[in-house]
């Protein structure tokens, strides 16, 4: 039997980052920018006006699996984040599909990223500045911006971060306020009235889903547990920080611009609404928001490349992958052949897809099918929970926190998905769907295969991913 740690492990950089820190890798990850300019106008087109009913409820989706990360990152700080907690509370059977299901998920968000970068960039640059190079050249050079950021180490990562962050956050909320000064702002209750949405229910489902999808990625900062001062307190502080930074952000800010544009049905078919209110109220300087969702892609790609990333590298320690995965950097303590074998991966994801549909095309793609990934995973989340917490820590067992909350989040990521899913979109949406499917159907196949040649390593799974220290590791021995 093999030990859960590979020996080639030396650990990543501890005590690095704060919960302050943490916060903004969560928000960051979120690309709040790119949320606001792309998926505020999609929910429109299902939702109409009662898309800022839809983030309602999406604020209230958000808040009820934030207390289930928040219970998991408190018991078991782990890089592998949702993945270790769900092979804890789940079994390693389990564990090891949603490993696969996991890492897949965010090798399309960094994918989605780079390739936005680069359509944006391409269309800002030949139409304000009249520099026509192709999008590939952008995305090739947002793409050596991640790897590098990943290579050098967490710290330089987070300075990044806080940097975009800050600037993308602060553009958007200056828009809000100058809409609010030149009095374009018309306030009325049709937004918060789910009776304006044209479809009903079943556009505001819809809308939903793209409302938690703008919200995907924000517990990426629970993958840097192991790099927090006072990881449990830290990685909780942060998540709920993002947790309702965020979404109250989107709702604030997807209230004024749907007050503000006019007509719903053209805000909707406007794939820059945003811009356009802001050349309303700046003029010619209006174009910095194509300057801040060119900014935002690379925040979010940059943030679940790093998530990823990690997740390869507790693969790795595992012996899930072999344990050359697990090896770190000597300086910069960051996992660099998980980083080289996740780059390997993300970058055809990225050029070779855009290649064939544009950048900007992939961004909808990838994103659907990337709401369905997290949703499935949000929603199982919520289970493990319950079940680990019954199981191992019965002491702390609160019917509240741990079974109806979480019973309430995994119905409130449910509907939105069945919404998604029932009925399926036009061509090639249900193809997508098949390649969802077909993504988890190669974990299972992968999972019969390490059963046949090397079972004892999956079922170490949950206990060494649990094993961040000794406590955690008696935790989930018991």
């Amino acid at each position: 039997m093999h030990s859960s740690a590979a020996p080639e492990d030396t650990g990543l950089k501890r005590d690095s980052v704060s919960a302050v820190q943490v916060a903004v890798v969560s928000m960051a990850a979120c690309g709040p920018a790119a949320g606001i300019a792309l998926t505020i106008p999609a929910m429109s087109g299902f939702a109409g006006e009662a898309l800022v009913f839809a983030l309602l409820l999406t604020l209230g989706v958000i808040l009820m699996l934030t207390n289930t990360f928040v219970e998991f990152s408190k018991r078991i700080p782990s890089a592998g984040s949702l993945l270790a907690w769900n092979s804890a509370g789940l079994g390693s059977n389990f564990g090891f599909v949603f490993g696969w299901f996991f890492v897949g998920g965010y090798l399309l968000i960094s994918a989605t990223g780079l390739a936005a970068f680069g359509g944006f960039a391409h269309d800002y640059f030949a139409g304000s500045l009249s520099i026509d190079l192709p999008w590939w050249v952008f995305s090739a050079v947002c793409s050596a911006y991640v790897i590098v950021l990943a290579w050098r180490g967490v710290a330089q990562t987070v300075e990044s971060a806080l940097v975009l962050l800050a600037f993308e956050v602060g553009v958007v909320l200056l828009l809000v306020v100058s809409l609010l000064i030149a009095g374009d702002v018309h306030f009325s209750s049709a937004p918060l009235d789910p009776g304006s949405a044209p479809n009903g229910w079943a556009g505001v489902g819809l809308a939903m889903s793209f409302g938690v999808l703008a919200m995907v990625g924000y517990e990426a900062a629970a993958t840097l547990a192991e790099e927090a001062k006072d990881s449990r307190r830290s990685v909780a502080r942060g998540l709920w920080i993002a947790g309702v930074a965020m979404p109250v952000f989107f709702l604030v800010v997807g209230y004024v611009l749907v007050a503000s544009y006019g007509p719903i049905d053209k805000f909707a078919a406007d794939p820059l609404a945003a811009q356009t209110l802001a050349t309303r109220v700046w003029h010619s300087f209006g174009g910095v928001i194509s300057v801040v969702v060119i900014l935002s892609a690379a925040a979010f790609s940059q943030t679940a490349f790093n998530a990823g990333m990690r997740v390869i590298y507790s693969l790795g320690r595992v012996r899930l992958l072999p344990p050359v995965f697990a090896r770190t950097h000597p300086e910069h303590k960051t996992p660099t052949a998980a980083i080289v074998l996740f780059a390997a991966v993300v970058l055809p994801a990225a050029f070779i897809a855009s290649a064939f549909v544009g950048p900007l095309q992939l961004f909808a793609y990838y994103g659907f099918m990337t709401a369905i990934a997290f949703l499935v995973v949000y929603a199982l989340t919520n289970v493990a929970l319950a079940v680990f917490v019954r199981r191992h820590d019965p002491a702390e067992f609160s019917p509240l926190r741990h079974v109806l909350v979480p019973l309430l989040a995994m119905a409130g990521v449910l509907y939105p998905l069945y919404r998604t899913v029932h009925p399926l979109p036009d061509a090639p949406y249900p193809a997508l769907t098949l390649v969802v499917v077909g993504w988890a159907a190669i974990g299972v196949a992968l999972l019969l295969y390490v059963r046949g040649s090397r079972g004892s390593d999956v079922d170490e799974v949950a206990r060494a991913f649990a094993a961040i220290d000794e406590p955690e590791a008696e935790a989930v021995r018991a």
